[in-house]
């Protein structure tokens, strides 16, 4: 947990609640520019932070939330599978320096478009961090997201929103975190398929009934 509230003879009073305890940080005057004094809740001592301003520590939570759920560098991956309601997408390389293949069909997608598509996708912005265990989204997850560099694989889920003005729940495998995305970060996750990765005559001579992630 985090309060962040003014201080009787301190400008800012710091109060973190976790499961090793609490901690609290008293900010104080401002001797000169990015500078400014600290004290440990428990502690008489005064110390001198340099680089760093009052205006810098955010007066509310949600300036302390994390700005993103996903972020990778596209140009690591090597795997991407990604299932909707529109039906899976699966991309694979054998090493950083090969070309992108659909696994499905084995082509080549279109390179500028995967380059776009794995920029858009490899980083999902987030709006809120909901600690609150309470808060859990119902039924199952409309996209689900796997990403896989050569240390690092992640899963992202992504659940329906209650209504459409409110934000989108998603889950990053292994956080005990959920989390409030808003539309514009997951439209890319939610409507993608295969189809928008094809060179463009590929892309026009694709028929529209076939089953998405099928070969032929």
């Amino acid at each position: 947990m985090l309060q962040i509230r003014p201080a009787p003879g301190h400008d800012l009073l710091i109060h973190l609640q976790g499961g090793q305890g609490t901690q609290t940080l008293y900010l104080g005057t401002s001797p000169s520019y990015q500078s400014i004094h600290a004290r440990a809740g428990k502690s008489d001592e005064v110390y001198l932070l340099r680089d760093l301003a009052l205006w810098e520590v955010p007066a509310e939570a949600s300036g302390w939330w994390q700005s993103s759920i996903l972020d990778q560098d596209p140009k690591q991956l090597l795997a991407v599978e990604l299932v909707n309601q529109q039906g899976s997408l699966k991309l694979q390389r054998s090493a950083l320096t090969e070309p992108w293949l659909l696994s499905a069909s084995q082509t080549a997608p279109d390179p500028q478009k995967t380059e776009d598509f794995l920029a858009g996708l490899s980083r999902v912005a987030i709006n809120e961090v909901v600690a609150d265990p309470a808060w859990r989204p119902k039924g199952t997850p409309v996209a689900t997201l796997k990403l896989k560099s050569g240390e690092r694989e992640e899963e992202l889920q992504v659940w329906p929103r209650p209504d459409e003005n409110s934000d989108y729940p998603v889950k990053l495998a292994g956080s005990e975190f959920y989390a409030k995305a808003g539309s514009y970060a997951v439209q890319g996750l939610l409507n993608a398929k295969p189809e928008i990765l094809l060179p463009s005559q590929e892309q026009k001579e694709s028929a529209p009934e076939k089953a998405l992630g099928t070969s032929t």
